[in-house]
């Protein structure tokens, strides 16, 4: 009896720690990403203005997404983040083709664990490559909350914004561990993460 109380304890632990890395919704929703989960972004570029839909596929032993641009763009593919890339990548992808685009030392959408952690370590400058171009020295600070639709709520999402040091640049990354998602970047174009469903 006495080995079932202490299972049930470390369950409930475990789900404790799972829902504390997550932010409630304005009715107390934890949010959480899955498989199936659908990240809503919308792009700006100089020419065009479009979304671009993530459909989550795979969560263990790397990361894999299918990707959607509506019109004017009209392309569609997968990307498959490998363990190595999602644990240690320095790298992010950022331009896409109609094709499955394998990762071993960037990711997308994602952020690596190493440049979380990276990210706060205090005083420590973060090193990033954007799409293979040499790396550009970025900064973090403390940004205001960045509002979504989560599943039909509001969600104010806690974010860590990443400034480069030598030009106007910045990414902005949800402030959750677990799932250090890309809600906003300026690269000279924006991508803004509007919805989850």
């Amino acid at each position: 009896m006495k080995n079932v109380g202490l299972f049930f304890l470390c369950i409930l632990a475990f789900a404790k720690g799972l829902i504390a890395q997550t932010e409630p919704t304005t009715d107390g929703t934890p949010a959480q990403i899955a498989v199936g989960t659908q990240l809503v972004y919308e792009v700006t570029t100089a020419t065009a203005k479009y979304q671009f839909i993530v459909t989550v596929k795979k969560l263990d032993d790397g990361i894999t997404f299918d990707w959607r641009m509506t019109a004017p763009i009209n392309k569609k593919g997968t990307v498959i983040m490998t363990e190595d890339a999602v644990e240690s990548a320095a790298g992010l992808f950022n331009y896409f083709a109609n094709d499955t685009a394998r990762l071993n030392d960037q990711t997308s959408v994602w952020v690596s664990r190493t440049m979380w952690r990276e990210m706060h370590n205090e005083d420590e400058m973060v090193l990033i490559s954007l799409d293979n171009d040499e790396a550009t020295g970025f900064f973090r600070e403390d940004g205001e909350s960045h509002n979504i639709s989560y599943k039909g709520k509001s969600l104010d999402m806690k974010v860590s914004n990443l400034k480069s040091l030598t030009d106007n640049q910045t990414i902005t990354v949800w402030e959750n561990e677990k799932f250090p998602i890309i809600l906003k970047m300026d690269l000279g174009w924006t991508i803004e993460l509007k919805e989850i469903k």
